[in-house]
This record gives structure tokens, C-alpha cells and sequence, in this order.
């Protein structure tokens, strides 16, 4: 999926929905084609409309035009699929098990002998190199991961959960591993830019233009960090703010 498409569907995924488990699709909020113009500023009017087309096509999206207001939300289906392609969306919105699956490459198979097709795939879902051929992942393998090892790496990959960790800590080795320290950090930086845009907002009842920009700004660098999220933050930091929070405080600026 292409960037400008994974933006849009990150603006209309319900954060607050999905954390209430709500099921029903009809209770997802629509978004007015203004607050996604002002949200994605790079397309063109005609540009994000031809996207908004592309999008109901493939049945991502769900728009319809009420009075003069064209208005979007997105599906079942296009939350799945950006959950697929973003996979800390869908650690973050569930509770990660405090349990490890540990695959380990025992051997070369016949179809992939280098395990590139399958080193690819896992790092694309956020597995987490711990060293040369063992790869920690969050929680339990989900089915289609499993159907990938038994179809294509049977006997050649083996596959342990875990939740003991003997020697060593389970927070620093994996948070060295993927630089948690600095997703904090970040997080840390844009929770304060987030607490300032809320009282500007509350004071004026209208963003600035200044406001906009920065929106915009911290939009961007939020989606950033989620693509490159592991999910785990919640997961070592449950006392925190997470990217998923000051989501839904942005949406939640931009639609006061």
C-alpha cells in the first residue's frame, strides 16, 4: 500500500472505537473531505479525490455526499488491511500475552535457500533480531504466519513460546534491540506538543494556521514512529502515553 493511502486510512482508523471493542461498523465516525485536505496537504484537491476513489474500489473506504459535504470512513476491511501493514495498530489495540514465540533457522530449505523470503516477512511484521538466525516475536504467531513455516519451512525452522527469561533482562536486551529508548523519547517530545496545541485550542476555539502546520508536523512524525513501532511500549511501559493515545488526541484536537 502507498504511503499517501496508508496516511488516510491512519486518519480515519478509530482509535477510540477500537479500544471500546465496538464491533458495529455503522458507529465508526465519517470524516468530512476538508479535515482529510487539510490533514494530507501534499494532494491536491483532485489528487485526494482520485485517492478516495481508489480506495472505495478496492473497498478500504466507505464515502458518501451529504448535502455538499462529501464524507469518508473507513471499513472493516481497510482497518485489517492497514492493521496488516502496520502491525503495532493491532499489538497496541490488544493486549500483548507476556509470552515470546522464538524462531530459530535450523537449515536451509530447497525453496529458499537463503531465507530471504522469509527473513523479509518477518522483519516486515516487527519480528525483533536477536542475533543471527533467531528472531523474537510479540505474543503468539498468528495463522498465517503459521501456514507460511509449515507450507514452505517445515523442519527447517524451529519455532519455541517462551515467557521465562533465566539470565538477562527481557526489557533491556529487546529494547537495545530495537531502540525503544528513543520511540520514548520521541513520544515524550510530541505528548508536550500535543498538551500545547489542546489548551491553544480550548482558549481559541480555532487553529491557527501556525496550529495547522503543526499538526500536520506531529501527524507525520507519529505515522512514522507507528510504521517503525514494534508494539512493545505498551507492552515494557504500561503507564504511558502511547502513539495510539496521542492519535485520538489529535483527531480529537482537529474535531473539537
Amino acid at each position: 500500500m502507498k504511503f499517501n493511502s496508508q496516511k488516510l486510512l491512519l486518519w480515519l482508523y478509530p482509535f477510540e472505537k477500537k479500544q471500546d471493542n465496538v464491533k458495529n461498523l455503522d458507529q465508526f465516525d465519517f470524516v468530512d473531505f476538508e479535515e482529510l485536505k487539510f490533514i494530507l496537504p501534499e494532494l491536491t484537491i483532485s489528487g485526494l479525490r482520485s485517492l478516495i476513489f481508489l480506495l472505495e474500489k478496492k473497498n478500504y473506504v466507505y464515502s458518501v455526499k451529504l448535502g455538499e459535504v462529501l464524507q469518508v470512513k473507513i471499513t472493516k476491511l481497510g482497518m485489517k488491511v492497514l492493521e496488516e501493514q502496520i502491525p503495532a495498530l493491532k499489538r497496541e489495540q490488544s493486549e500483548i500475552h507476556k509470552v515470546w514465540s522464538v524462531l530459530i533457522f535450523l537449515r536451509p530449505p530447497s525453496s529458499d535457500k537463503n531465507f530471504r523470503y522469509l527473513r523479509t516477512y518477518l522483519l516486515n511484521k516487527k519480528a525483533i533480531v536477536i542475533t543471527r538466525g533467531v528472531y523474537f516475536y510479540p505474543g503468539f504467531l498468528g495463522e498465517k504466519e503459521r501456514d507460511l513455516l509449515e507450507g514452505m519451512y517445515h523442519d527447517c525452522v524451529l519455532v519455541v513460546a517462551t515467557n521465562n527469561f533465566i539470565l538477562s533482562d527481557e526489557q533491556k536486551i529487546i529494547g537495545s534491540q530495537i531502540g525503544l529508548s528513543d520511540s520514548i523519547e520521541a513520544l515524550s517530545g510530541i505528548g508536550n506538543e500535543v498538551s500545547s496545541l489542546l489548551i491553544k485550542k480550548t482558549k481559541t476555539k480555532r487553529l491557527t494556521r501556525r496550529q495547522k502546520i503543526v499538526i500536520v508536523s506531529i501527524f507525520d512524525r507519529l505515522f512514522d514512529l507507528l510504521k517503525n513501532d514494534y508494539g512493545l511500549a505498551r507492552y515494557f511501559f504500561p503507564q504511558i502515553k502511547q502513539t495510539s493515545d496521542y492519535f485520538l488526541q489529535l483527531q480529537n484536537i482537529v474535531r473539537l
